[in-house]
């Protein structure tokens, strides 16, 4: 059993420690309190596929931009936002 658990989950006695960060993850995304509005609703639009009511209300308010998305994606997504509207993210897990 133990050495099931190290093969497959990467858990047990070793010199590093496991990755506790799942493959899943949840965007959370805070107020946008930048100068372009219009260009955040835009992008968010894109990347989550929201109306233009629930990404003006996600710009406005804050809140989950998606959930469950992969890690990888969740990470190009966020640095998006960063670079293109200022609005810094957090991920959660899933």
């Amino acid at each position: 059993l133990a050495r099931l658990l190290k093969v497959q989950w990467g858990l047990g006695g070793g010199g590093s420690a496991p990755s506790i960060m799942s493959a899943y993850v949840s965007i959370h995304l805070p107020v946008y309190q930048g100068p372009n509005k219009i260009n955040c609703i835009k992008l968010l639009r894109e990347l989550s596929g929201l109306g233009l009511k629930e990404a003006k209300d996600l710009c406005e308010q804050g809140g989950y931009l998606t959930r469950s998305v992969e890690s990888s994606k969740a990470e190009a997504m966020l640095q998006r936002l960063k670079d293109e509207c200022g609005l810094v993210g957090e991920m959660a897990p899933a």
